[in-house]
């Protein structure tokens, strides 16, 4: 096979893998909506009204990177998303498994969790004791 066709064949896949992510978060972001229009009902906007307008930013922001071919950006979005989201289902819900009250939602107890209203900063990094990484 010639460069120039590797070259064309590479693109092409560059391009198929491109509508596949996009297609991805396309569909993330459908269902968040459909998840923020659930908990709406539920009367999260009176329970969680931080949590639900941070959630619906960041689906909007997520729909713009998206458009933008930003896949990376609207990715990071939707971890945000799922965060606030989570952190909604808390407040209408209460705690998770067996009572267990993790406040932050990173996934270490309150009871260990050093810092129980911010959430650890999981990169490899003490990721055990409930705490973001500082950077100096």
């Amino acid at each position: 096979m010639s460069r120039a066709a590797t070259a064309l064949a590479l693109l092409a896949c560059l391009f198929c893998l491109g509508c596949a992510v996009k297609a991805d978060v396309d569909s993330q972001v459908d269902s968040y909506q459909q998840a923020i229009e659930g908990l709406r009902q539920r009367g999260a906007i009176e329970r969680s009204p931080q949590e639900m307008a941070r959630a619906i930013v960041h689906l909007e922001a997520a729909r713009e990177e998206a458009d933008e071919r930003d896949y990376e950006a609207a990715r990071d979005h939707l971890v945000l998303i799922q965060r606030n989201l989570d952190r909604v289902s808390y407040y209408l819900d209460g705690p998770g498994p067996a009572g267990v009250k993790d406040l932050d939602l990173d996934g270490i107890p309150d009871a260990i969790d050093l810092c129980p209203t911010i959430p650890e900063t999981v990169n490899g990094y003490n990721d055990d004791d409930g705490c973001p990484d500082l950077a100096f």
